[in-house]
């Protein structure tokens, strides 16, 4: 695991696949990592849960920048977490946020629906995601990612993408070896952390 200060991310490469910095350093406990997005009252929530454990964290506005040229406050926030609270972190926020099973089965079906969308976006981006599911660069992405969705145990939506502007949402499907980020609208496969 390897630590990109410019974007606060954990990387599995020496290269972060967000912003192509190379020669990355393992984290150390204090380092604060980018841990989610979510809404503001999400973010409220999760704070207080954090704040109960003595758990620092660092919520920065995010949002579509039409908003921020108009003066208006941004729709999501960014919460960050230092490297050595993230494991208890993430219990803490799925005991928050956890969705029930039937909703994990509802945004199962709408992925498998809609695999033939399944798409990496960006050279960086495309290069880190197929260099950790071992997917050659020519090649489908579905039959890789086909079971490891069918396998999931919880697929949760963790809010608006600030960034998308046709209102997707960040589809997080956690399985037994990897955790998979997708765009609900456009399908893109955004992210893969290995466990």
């Amino acid at each position: 695991m390897y630590y990109c200060e410019n974007c606060k991310l954990l990387c599995h490469e020496t290269v972060c696949g967000e912003c192509g910095k190379s020669d990355l350093r393992p984290p150390l406990n204090e380092d604060f990592c980018y841990f989610t997005e979510c809404s503001e009252d999400q973010a409220k929530m999760l704070k207080e849960a954090l704040k109960s454990e003595d758990i620092p964290c660092a919520l920065i506005p995010s949002g579509s920048g039409v908003r921020s040229a108009l003066g208006l406050t941004l729709e999501n926030m960014k919460v960050y977490l230092p490297y050595g609270f993230l494991d208890r972190g993430q219990e803490l926020f799925d005991g928050i946020f956890l969705p029930p099973l039937d909703e994990t089965e509802e945004l199962k079906a709408l992925l498998l629906e809609n695999q033939e969308s399944w798409h990496v976006t960006g050279f960086f981006a495309s290069r880190s995601i197929r260099r950790k599911l071992g997917i050659p660069k020519d090649h489908d992405l579905a039959p890789t990612l086909r079971p490891l969705v069918q396998s999931a145990t919880n697929i949760r939506d963790e809010g608006l993408i600030s960034s998308s502007v046709v209102g997707g949402h960040y589809l997080i499907v956690k399985g037994e070896k990897y955790d998979l980020t997708f765009d609900s609208v456009s399908f893109e496969l955004l992210h893969v952390k290995k466990k």
